[in-house]
């Protein structure tokens, strides 16, 4: 049976919040048996539910409600590119069609993610049963975010799903590793009587970063080895017999995974994001004026994370275009470079207003 708009919109705001109420941080590092105990059949009921909504929302948008075999038999090409297929059907007007289309995408990929986790063993690796159960947490998530804003829209009623583009985490998550990076690389190695404090700050900025709401939109490997690094530290500080040696060990482990956090660049959104700004950029650096706009600086922001120079003129609030065109430059070649460039993408909203920068 069909429901009325608001009734719709009231259910896939209580999907949200049943999702978003299962803490798998709170999980990690508890053996697998409690995890799957503790999460499986939540997790299970929290899907059927959105999917069973979702299938309300077809039946008032598209006249129908499909009827598909088991999850496992869909074809991936359908989900492949699931978070930025969405993120492209939320940014088009709000149609009829466009809710269908969303809810037709999201239930592919619920029953999908419906049966993983019906197929996990509870004595699987428990990095394993988080990881597959933060991934079908993300896309609950997103579906009904993505689905209550464009019915929202296209029925003008007030909503405050607060759907969020992957581009728009993904550069929320570059910017607080860049942080994390500068305080690992403030200095070079630290000697022997430096080690402790070091050793300390970052311990203490691993423990402000597991607080913070953005946390949980990490990976799960990520934060996994966060939680790893945090605990070896404090046994490190704690242990009266603590060896030096050992220290800088651990010290050169966390340099190391510093480093790799610099890989979140590579994520397929940031890239292209990356070309486009860089482009841009590039070319008004060129154009002889002496200082850049402030809505130039503004998207050279987004890029906080992308190289040290970039990181560098940021913080010290460089405007000159004159600082910034060999920076530009150099990374905008880069990326021309690239062996296996991007897919051309439409031009984001903001180049609209390109006229400004100049």
């Amino acid at each position: 049976m069909s429901l009325p708009p608001p009734a719709l919109l009231e259910a896939l705001a209580s999907s949200v919040d049943r999702v978003t109420s299962i803490d798998l941080v709170a999980l990690e590092g508890m053996p697998s048996r409690a995890v799957h105990a503790e999460v499986e059949p939540v997790m299970t009921s929290a899907l059927g539910s959105l999917i069973e909504t979702l299938g309300r929302v077809l039946d008032r948008y598209e006249g129908m409600s499909p009827e598909w075999g088991m999850a496992g038999d869909e074809p991936t090409s359908v989900v492949r590119e699931f978070e930025r297929g969405v993120d492209a059907l939320v940014e088009q007007a709000a149609t009829p069609d466009r809710v269908a289309d969303l809810a037709f995408m999201a239930t592919l990929e619920l029953r999908q993610r419906q049966a993983r986790i019906a197929g996990l063993d509870p004595d699987d690796d428990p990095c394993k049963l988080l990881a597959a159960f933060d991934s079908a947490r993300r896309r609950a998530q997103k579906s009904a975010r993505a689905v209550g804003t464009v019915l929202a829209e296209l029925e003008g009623l007030d909503h405050d799903f607060g759907h969020a583009s992957e581009l728009t985490k993904s550069l929320a998550v570059r910017a607080v590793y860049a942080k994390l990076r500068r305080r690992i690389d403030a200095d070079d190695e630290p000697s022997l009587d430096q080690l402790e404090a070091r050793l300390r700050r970052i311990g203490t900025e691993l423990v402000i970063m597991a607080g913070k709401p953005l946390y949980r939109d990490l990976r799960i490997e990520d934060r996994v080895e966060f939680r790893k690094l945090r605990n070896r530290i404090m046994s490190w500080v704690a242990d009266p017999d603590r060896s030096a040696v050992d220290g800088l060990r651990l010290w050169q482990d966390i340099a190391a995974f510093g480093g790799i956090l610099a890989q979140v660049s590579q994520r397929q959104e940031l890239l292209q994001h990356d070309a486009v700004v860089l482009a841009v950029a590039s070319t008004t650096c060129r154009e002889g004026r002496r200082d850049l706009s402030e809505p130039m600086i503004e998207h050279l922001r987004s890029l906080r994370g992308l190289s040290d120079d970039v990181d560098r003129l940021l913080e010290i609030g460089e405007r000159s275009a004159h600082a910034w065109c060999p920076v530009v430059d150099a990374l905008a070649l880069r990326f021309r470079r690239r062996p296996s460039a991007a897919p051309a993408q439409p031009e984001p909203a903001w180049l609209d207003a390109k006229d400004a920068f100049f």
